[in-house]
């Protein structure tokens, strides 16, 4: 998984690979780990979203744990980065995506191989992200088809390599999206559960056709 992983990085982190020790996270399971939590979450407001989404992040950091945050397209990152500014410090989060410059690049990798219990936030390819102390990953609008490369090959989705990512770090995964795949729905009741935002039910108006 390690070699794969090394196949999608960035030519600049290829090289921060090769000068820097134990710049890619082994891939190997810990002997006696627990699996993680595993959850697939249908939301109608973003208001809602965001609240499990800070939440979730907050109970990993309380346990001293790093959390991997993907969304699907570039013009995502910085409401989401806004949302988690407001209860985290800035310098917990770590932006991750492919409009970094290198140098950029290789100071996000950096902090991150740092091992301190941060947030990473980016696009699909920040799942790669070298973090040690993996306790979450979440997924966010896991519906889109944006989370799975389509410029290369081979490629990869970013929804597979989090379960496998998850499985590896016994860490907890989480899908979000207003209207999951099929794909989704098919991993409920296979390691996954199922939780929705309530949704008050509509007021009845009469209305007058006369």
């Amino acid at each position: 998984p390690s070699t794969v992983a090394y196949a999608f990085l960035p030519p600049a982190m290829k090289r921060e690979v090769a000068t820097v020790p134990g710049s890619v996270v082994p891939s190997a399971t810990v002997p006696g780990s627990v699996a993680g939590r595993r959850e697939v979450i249908r939301y109608a407001t973003a208001e809602w979203r965001n609240a499990r989404l800070v939440e979730f992040i907050r109970a990993r950091r309380d346990r001293q744990c790093a959390v991997i945050v993907i969304v699907p397209h570039l013009s995502d990152l910085q409401e989401t980065y806004d949302i988690l500014r407001e209860t985290f410090p800035a310098e917990a989060v770590n932006l991750c995506h492919g409009d970094l410059t290198p140098a950029k690049y290789r100071v996000a990798w950096r902090t991150m191989l740092s091992g301190q219990p941060g947030i990473v936030l980016g696009t699909r390819g920040a799942i790669t992200a070298p973090i040690r102390n993996l306790g979450g990953i979440v997924i966010l609008e896991c519906d889109s088809r944006d989370l799975k490369q389509y410029d290369q090959n081979p490629r990869f989705d970013a929804r597979t390599a989090a379960l496998h990512r998850a499985e590896f770090a016994s860490a907890d995964l989480l899908l979000m999206a207003r209207a999951p795949r099929t794909e989704e729905y098919a991993l409920v009741g296979n390691g996954f559960t199922f939780s929705e935002e309530p949704v008050k039910d509509a007021p009845a108006v009469l209305v007058n056709s006369s």
